[in-house]
C-alpha cells in the first residue's frame, strides 16, 4: 500500500503543486522553464508508475460491500466519461458546457469505480483520481480558464459521443488484460 500511496504524493506534488499553491511562476523563475518541465515530467511519470505498481501489489483489504447495481452505475459512469474525455481531443459543443471534459471525463470514470470496487487499494487509485480532478477543475476556474464560446455543428458532437462509445467498448474488451477483471 505504501508504494500507491508514495505514487500518490508524487503525482499530486507534480500536478498540483504548481496551481492550487500558486507556486509555478516560483519554480519556473528559479530552474528556468525547461528543468522545469523535466522535473514536472519526471515527478509525474514516476508518480503514476508508482500508482500502477502500488496497485498491483496492494493487499486486499475490503473496506465495503459494494451494492449490485454498482456495477451498472459504473458502467453508465465510466461511459459518460469515455464522451467526456473525447471531448478534450475534438471541437464540439461540449466545450461550451464545460471548460474541462477530460477532467470532468477522469471525476466521471473514478466515481463510478467506487460503486462497484469496495477494497482500499481501489478507493485510493479510483478515488484518488476522482478527487484530483475535481480539486483541478476548482484551480482552473479559480485561475480564470475559460471555455469556448464558439458554435459548432451538431454532426460533431454526434462524433464525439461515437468516439467516446467506441473507446469505452475498447476499454470493456482490453479490461481482463490491464486490470484481471473481466466484466463483459
Amino acid at each position: 500500500m505504501w508504494l500507491l500511496i508514495l505514487g500518490w504524493v508524487l503525482f499530486l506534488s507534480a500536478h498540483l503543486s504548481p496551481g492550487v499553491f500558486g507556486i509555478r511562476e516560483q519554480l519556473v523563475a528559479k530552474l528556468g522553464e525547461r528543468l522545469f518541465r523535466g522535473v514536472y515530467i519526471a515527478t509525474s511519470v514516476t508518480g503514476m508508475v508508482g500508482i500502477i505498481a502500488g496497485k498491483i501489489i496492494a493487499p486486499e483489504v475490503e473496506v465495503w460491500d459494494p451494492p449490485d447495481w454498482g456495477a451498472r452505475t459504473t458502467g453508465m459512469l465510466v461511459l459518460l466519461g469515455c464522451i467526456l474525455f473525447m471531448g478534450l481531443f475534438l471541437p464540439t459543443n461540449l466545450r461550451r458546457l464545460t471548460r474541462h471534459p477530460m477532467l470532468w471525463g477522469m471525476s466521471c470514470w473514478g466515481a463510478g469505480h467506487l460503486f462497484a470496487n469496495g477494497d482500499l487499494d481501489s478507493i485510493l487509485l479510483f478515488g484518488g483520481f476522482a478527487g484530483y480532478a475535481l480539486i483541478s477543475i476548482w484551480s482552473l476556474n479559480r485561475r480564470g480558464e475559460t471555455g469556448d464560446s464558439e458554435k459548432y455543428a451538431l454532426w460533431k458532437d454526434l462524433v464525439v459521443v461515437i468516439a467516446g462509445m467506441v473507446a469505452y467498448g475498447a476499454l470493456l474488451w482490453l479490461h481482463p488484460y490491464f486490470s484481471g477483471e473481466s466484466i463483459i
